[in-house]
């Protein structure tokens, strides 16, 4: 489940319950603030309307490979939502439709004329530091 908190009152105005494993990040509707997108390390996706405490829409597990990022994009009257997953896919379902279809999927690993790709890990070197030592203390999107 995920909360969602005033920052101002600390009050806890919602409770998002319907992923089966832990919420990794959220997103609201620019146009819509009641709105809101989550994604979990189970690999869907759901909009809540948090106004209503209602599931608006509940993906299928979507893809083999874990979601990294979420972002939502309001363009004139149509609001999407892009899922990031570690397989290098980019996927845009239109979230201004109540069966959310699919729009786009981007294979970022396939784009043309990229010499390096960025987000791709390079190989492990000897180090003495390890991953811990190197990541910043205390951070976590939700839990």
């Amino acid at each position: 489940f995920a909360l969602v908190v005033d920052v101002n009152t600390h009050d806890i105005l919602a409770r998002l319950e319907g992923h089966s494993a832990k919420v990794t990040s959220a997103a609201f509707r620019r146009d819509q603030q009641n709105i809101v997108v989550t994604i979990s390390e189970d690999r869907r996706f759901l909009l809540f309307d948090i106004s209503a405490g209602a599931v608006l829409y509940q993906s299928s597990i979507i893809s083999l490979s874990a979601f990294s990022c979420l972002d939502v994009v309001q363009h004139h009257d149509c609001s999407w939502c892009a899922i990031g997953s570690s397989d290098g896919r980019v996927r845009v379902y239109d979230i201004g439709i109540p069966s959310c279809p699919l729009l786009h999927t981007i294979d970022v690993n396939s784009l043309t004329g990229l010499r390096q790709r960025p987000w791709m890990k390079p190989p492990a070197a000897a180090s003495s530091s390890s991953e811990a030592d190197r990541s910043p203390q205390g951070v976590k999107v939700i839990s």
